[in-house]
């Protein structure tokens, strides 16, 4: 079954920072409500790449689609996402520090058998 998810982190105030995700799945990069970045990069069918982003803001976003279907572009596995923020002044966040949200505002549909 198709879902998305919204991962949330708010910083506090607007900081640079070093952003890496690491997905299995599409996703959006939202900073301050400014789409900056769209992925994963292409890869081999059994590899994923980190993305390594440079980041100026206070309220982090990223919009994970999992299709989970085979396609021309796309392979039926189970989805991942991992996400690893360092800011300029060393505060580390991980994944357990957003907030999670399932975001519901398009149709799911289930792929036939």
């Amino acid at each position: 079954m198709n879902v998305t998810l919204g991962f949330y982190l708010d910083l506090g105030e607007k900081k640079e920072a070093d952003l890496h995700i690491l997905a299995e799945n599409r996703y959006k990069v939202i900073i301050d409500k400014k789409m900056i970045y769209f992925g994963p990069e292409k890869s081999n069918k059994d590899e994923s790449k980190v993305t390594s982003l440079k980041i100026s803001g206070r309220r982090i976003v990223v919009e994970v689609y999992s299709p989970y279907v085979n396609a021309y572009d796309l392979i039926k596995k189970e989805p991942y996402f991992s996400c690893f923020v360092k800011t300029e002044d060393s505060k580390t966040y991980t994944n357990d520090d957003f907030k999670v949200f399932h975001i519901n505002d398009r149709i799911e549909k289930v792929q036939r058998i």
